[in-house]
């Protein structure tokens, strides 16, 4: 039976693995071009030859370490807390020695995943297990934490409390209603409802929003990236509607259409999940109070400010009404409907 041969030209082969390598040179040949990789910022890359190393020696607990503190890069945080703990459980069981390296990678993994409390938990614990400049290390992580915890639960948690406590109960409501998911069939849920049960793909409701609750959403977007990014928010902007911008994502451009796509969608996921990790350690509430702890001058500087905006709203609504009655009078009913239409879909600031 004949054999036929593959059509186009293959992809060149590198010279390296050309040669009979043992499968101990090969992985740390891997390992190598990871730390490589990793270094000039080019994660896939690391992550793939890593991936190749942990296949050669599934018992190598560096390969994952260094894989670890790859995907910590990427924003990848549960991935990297799994494989530092994988790496521990393989470091414990061929040699019952505390690895530094790996402990201290579970902790930074614990602290960017958020979790203050198991952080200091396995930052204490650590601090007994070893000493001298290896202590050093987990106790300045320590202080750290510490901080963080005292910005989120300090003095300025009790002001935000007492003024979204309506706000709780309804996110406390909606969570609520997420959690309790009805086990039922379809059709019995529906026919509870009095709705159609015949439908097989049950039609999914838009939410609409008002102009008002939009431009609210939109200020607050960028009040949150300008408060943590400084004056990188706009980059963050940028990124955001690069991601539905029909002149980077070309329809007629079959192969990077997809690619610049995915590429757009996955750096601006990495931007949001730092930027999550930035909030929670410093969140917004202590930022306002740290900004004035005074709370009669905050007032009274939010007083001063909604009533510019409200000055500044009379003005243009007058304005409208102008241009209104003008139109109405020259008898433009043209010009008049795209003028309302145009008013009436945006929010006036």
């Amino acid at each position: 039976m004949s054999v036929v041969p593959k059509a186009g030209v293959e992809e060149a082969i590198p010279p390296w693995m050309k040669l009979a390598w043992s499968p101990e040179i090969e992985r740390e040949i891997y390992k190598d071009w990871g730390k490589y990789y990793s270094r000039r910022r080019r994660e896939g890359n690391a992550m793939h030859c890593y991936d190749k190393a942990f296949d050669l020696a599934p018992d190598d607990f560096m390969t994952l370490y260094y894989r670890s503190q790859t995907q910590r890069k990427i924003g990848k945080t549960h991935a990297a807390l799994a494989d530092s703990k994988e790496a521990q459980r393989i470091a414990q069981r061929s040699r019952p020695v505390n690895n530094y390296s790996i402990n201290l990678e579970i902790c930074d993994a614990l602290y960017e995943l958020n979790q203050f409390e198991n952080a200091k938990a396995e930052l204490h614990n650590n601090t007994r297990l070893f000493s001298s400049n290896k202590s050093k290390s987990f106790e300045d992580r320590l202080i750290v934490v510490d901080e963080n915890i005292k910005d989120a639960c300090g003095n300025g948690l009790s002001p935000f409390i007492l003024e979204n406590e309506k706000l709780f109960n309804q996110m406390s409501e909606v969570l609520n209603i997420e959690r309790n998911v009805d086990k039922c069939p379809l059709w019995q849920i529906l026919k509870e409802q009095e709705k159609c049960d015949v439908l097989s793909i049950p039609e999914i409701e838009d939410k609409l929003l008002s102009p008002r609750e939009i431009a609210r959403r939109r200020r607050a977007f960028d009040i949150c990236n300008q408060v943590y990014m400084d004056r990188s928010w706009t980059d963050v902007l940028f990124l955001k509607n690069l991601r539905t911008n029909p002149n980077i994502l070309m329809e007629q451009c079959k192969k990077s259409n997809q690619f610049v796509g995915t590429l757009t969608v996955k750096q601006y996921e990495v931007v949001r999940q730092f930027l999550k990790m930035i909030h929670a350690r410093s969140p917004m509430y202590f930022m306002r109070y740290k900004k004035s702890a005074n709370k009669a001058l905050l007032d009274k500087y939010r007083e001063a400010v909604l009533n510019r905006v409200q000055y500044q709203t009379r003005r243009n609504m007058n304005s409208v009404l102008r241009i209104v009655k003008r139109l109405r009078a020259e008898q433009n009913l043209e010009k008049l409907s795209k003028y309302v239409e145009e008013v009436m879909g945006d929010y006036v600031r």
